[in-house]
């Protein structure tokens, strides 16, 4: 095939480069600044790229030793040379290089010298000991989120909701202060301040984070040329390389079309979709559902299938509950706490309308059913014995009082046998016995019981 193609070109009156053409296949290919290496399934960077950003932070260092300051093509090369690994790298590289934009851009000439702020010298620390270790990206990732989190801000204060935890709110105001502050800010203090609020439930999650401000997904993932902008910008990020949390942030694209006299109500959401259920139902069905969750982990479930749910990964659950249950209410409330949280986060196809679901759930109440045991009716004999039992010789109280049971027990027997709504009467059995000449007949008509 190969050779066809080199036939073809050259045929066509093209002249191939020998030096940039390949023509056996190959499972290790550089190609436009990009290692593929299809046998590991991973992109990098090639060796002498790196060796080039590395020789250039190698000579920053000495200018800044000698001088204090360095020229400023040789920071504007360094910057340029780490942003083109972003196809390795990601958007890191867009935030990790932002201070050293910024004091490229606060000088007149390209022929400068700078001095370096603080923060700069800090960004090129940061690539001289982490490049090598960012440098690797899987041909395919786990995109999919264990978590997902709204949020938003207001002129007067801000709010947080997990959406699968409906305990988890994080809200507050701001200070008289801070009221006058831009919106972007205000978004990005907000979710600094959430997210270390919540930390404990977030730690070591893949979260998908909804935000309605475009500007703030924006700062997130590439920085700010604003100094106080880029600094909230980094301690998100600190903040998730230290509890090995990956956010993705998007747009709330619902939120875009709402007016804005409606934008800052949005907060008033989360609270009230926590007290939709009672709280001990809303607590319950929490619980069932981290147990539906830790199950679909265990058995090797992606994260993109536990929320929303498929309706066949549902049923086999529920049907793992049924043989695993004595009773029928665990399969009932993991049925309706997964109803509830597919309703909570809006989704229009919960696993929970599904036929095979409904159908596996009804299986489950006949299957573990407790039959019903009926009494068997009171006989003759029975009642014989029971009269024998309390009767006493030579007692002369205790024969009245024990004909006085005798009599009232088959009033009440008698008119269980008769009265057509089953009540005990016993004037109706009276009346009847005083008809029938104070004897009734049972199911053997030679038999009578005589009063």
């Amino acid at each position: 095939m190969s050779i066809q193609v080199k036939k073809d070109i050259i045929s066509s009156g093209f002249v191939p480069k020998a030096e940039k053409s390949m023509w056996t296949p190959t499972k290790n290919l550089t190609f436009l600044g990009t290692h593929i290496d299809t046998d590991k399934g991973i992109f990098t960077i090639p060796d002498n790229r790196i060796d080039k950003i590395m020789s250039t932070i190698s000579d920053i260092d000495m200018c800044l030793t000698k001088s204090g300051k360095v020229f400023v093509r040789k920071v504007a090369s360094l910057v340029g040379q780490i942003i083109s690994t972003s196809p390795v790298i990601g958007n890191i590289v867009y935030l990790m290089t932002k201070h050293l934009s910024i004091d490229i851009n606060s000088v007149h000439s390209w022929n400068s010298y700078i001095h370096l702020s603080v923060d700069s010298i800090d960004q090129i620390n940061f690539w001289r000991f982490n490049l090598h270790e960012a440098n690797v990206k899987p041909f395919k990732t786990d995109v999919s989120w264990q978590t997902i989190v709204y949020s938003d801000a207001s002129n007067t204060g801000y709010g947080c909701y997990i959406v699968e935890n409906p305990y988890n709110i994080a809200n507050g105001t701001w200070l008289e202060i801070e009221i006058s502050t831009s919106s972007t800010w205000k978004e990005l203090t907000a979710v600094k301040t959430v997210f270390l609020s919540l930390i404990n439930f977030l730690n070591g999650k893949n979260v998908k984070w909804f935000i309605d401000n475009q500007n703030f997904v924006s700062i997130v993932s590439k920085g700010s040329t604003k100094s106080v902008l880029q600094k909230l910008a980094l301690d998100i990020f600190s903040t998730c390389i230290k509890h090995n949390v990956n956010i993705d942030m998007a747009f709330a694209g619902e939120l875009q079309n709402l007016p804005v006299s409606l934008l800052s109500k949005v907060n008033l959401l989360p609270e009230l979709l926590s007290e939709s259920r009672a709280a001990s139902t809303t607590k319950g069905y929490y619980q069932s559902f981290l147990r539906w969750k830790k199950w679909a982990i265990l058995n090797g479930i992606e994260n993109c299938d536990i929320l929303p749910a498929k309706a066949f990964h549902v049923a086999i659950y529920l049907a793992s509950l049924t043989q695993s249950s004595n009773t029928v209410s665990p399969v009932v409330q993991a049925f309706y706490s997964l109803k509830w949280i597919h309703s909570l986060i809006g989704s229009l196809c919960s696993p929970t309308d599904s036929s095979l679901v409904i159908n596996v759930l009804e299986g489950a109440k006949r299957s573990l059913a407790t039959p019903t045991n009926k009494k068997e009716p009171i006989s003759v004999e029975l009642l014989h014995k029971m009269y024998d039992a309390m009767f006493s010789f030579g007692n002369l109280y205790n024969q009245q009082e024990k004909d006085d049971i005798k009599t009232e027990t088959l009033l009440r027997f008698v008119s269980n046998l008769f009265y057509k709504d089953g009540s005990s009467d016993p004037l109706y059995a009276a009346t009847y016995l005083r008809d029938k000449g104070n004897s009734i007949h049972t199911n053997n008509e030679n038999e009578r019981i005589k009063i």
